[in-house]
């Protein structure tokens, strides 16, 4: 699906917007999207960015080897796992999971992670892989909600949810430690059905 939603400020604006694709992701995408990973979880915490990723290692090899089962698995499933990748240039810069409960009790609800690569972020595509994820939760009978956690100090991504209708429902208080940094994480859940 060719998406046009960014925002087309100037002329450079739309042909990135033009030249966008978000889809779900598929088992013979998994070596792009754990590249994609990898660089994203790289950036958390460097270069002046802020913190957003609770682990400061990532294991590829591990996360392809995971997701090959979980991305195939019917959504009536526990353990089930579906990715959109934004595309552009034939690279994966931005991703979106959603993971189903790992109990038939919990199918109802799905957990939301989302990535977007350092040098793409303002541009909308964030806000583009939220739309389509929860289109298509929308569209699955069983799956009511979409539950997410956000590192309390990442302001712009809680806008963005909140932007999108989630809900803040909660509040872990010192949940991570990365170095010396104590991290609040936030829960919010948006009611797809």
């Amino acid at each position: 699906m060719r998406s046009t939603g960014l925002r087309a400020d100037t002329f450079w604006g739309w042909l990135f917007a033009v030249n966008i694709a978000i889809r779900l992701l598929r088992t013979a995408d998994l070596r792009a999207a754990g590249q994609h990973i990898e660089r994203h979880a790289g950036e958390s915490g460097r270069e002046g960015d802020i913190v957003f990723a609770p682990f400061s290692e990532f294991d590829r090899d591990a996360y392809e080897a995971s997701r090959f089962e979980s991305w195939r698995r019917a959504v009536d499933l526990p353990g089930w796992e579906r990715c959109w990748g934004a595309i552009y240039n034939d690279r994966i810069i931005g991703h979106l999971d959603l993971t189903g409960g790992h109990l038939y009790s919990a199918l109802h609800r799905a957990r939301l992670g989302i990535g977007v690569e350092r040098g793409q972020r303002g541009r909308g595509i964030g806000s583009l892989l939220l739309q389509a994820a929860i289109r298509w939760a929308g569209q699955e009978r069983d799956l009511l909600w979409l539950d997410l956690s956000v590192f309390a100090h990442n302001e712009r991504a809680r806008r963005l949810y909140e932007k999108l209708g989630f809900v803040e429902v909660g509040r872990t208080t010192d949940a991570y430690r990365m170095g010396k940094q104590s991290i609040d994480d936030v829960h919010m859940t948006l009611r797809v059905g």
